[in-house]
């Protein structure tokens, strides 16, 4: 269906925007002029759970809460963790390679993608192969990855996934001023030290000139 609606679009000089949750948190939501509004949320079928492998096949349309708990049934767990979770789509956050709260050590959503299958503008059908690694020529699937859907509309990911934590452990630090919280953060990197979740900031309403620092760990 994506294929035959770009195909027409491409033969009529109609401008495609791809809708994926609809957050709109990096604009790629709205369209600035008459076109198609090609809406994925219907494609939210999990093809393949590989336990074994640590992988996951995932419609485009999928949110990232629902396949978060189907994961979860098999002990495993997404390396993307936004805030935007109940509402995020599979395509919609590899299309903005979106940050999450796990980014410090597992990256972004980008960082999770094995493989993809895109439809071209022509209305071909790419499909990457899903591994992790390749020695010789362009990383195809990485033109599709921040893209915002210009490039193509990716129907399909596959994804790494991971195992559940045994135990998470959350910790917050007050720091005097900016930059001896900054120096914090510095060491942490420099000692090889992996927290999921580093978030460091000033705000003079709430710390008082200083500075807060929230680690986490699996």
């Amino acid at each position: 269906d994506v294929s035959r609606i770009l195909r027409l679009a491409n033969n009529e000089n109609i401008p495609v925007v791809p809708y994926g949750g609809g957050s709109g948190l990096m604009g790629g939501a709205i369209s600035i002029t008459a076109g198609i509004v090609l809406d994925l949320k219907r494609m939210q079928n999990i093809i393949e759970i590989d336990s074994e492998a640590k992988t996951v096949r995932v419609e485009a349309g999928m949110v990232l809460e629902s396949l978060a708990g189907r994961l979860e049934q098999n002990e495993l767990m997404l390396g993307h963790d936004p805030w935007t979770l109940p509402v995020a789509t599979v395509g919609g956050t590899i299309s903005t390679n979106s940050l999450g709260y796990r980014g410090c050590k597992y990256g972004s959503m980008g960082d999770q993608v094995l493989g993809l299958k895109v439809v071209l503008p022509s209305g071909e059908i790419l499909c990457t192969r899903p591994v992790p690694k390749s020695s010789t020529g362009i990383d195809l699937k990485r033109i599709f990855i921040g893209g915002e859907g210009c490039f193509g509309v990716v129907t399909e990911a596959t994804l790494r996934v991971f195992p559940t934590p045994v135990k998470q452990s959350l910790r917050g630090y007050r720091f005097g001023s900016f930059e001896a919280g900054f120096w914090a953060v510095q060491e942490i990197i420099s000692m090889d030290l992996r927290p999921i979740l580093l978030d460091f900031g000033d705000d003079p309403e709430k710390t008082g000139g200083g500075a807060d620092l929230y680690l986490g760990f699996e």
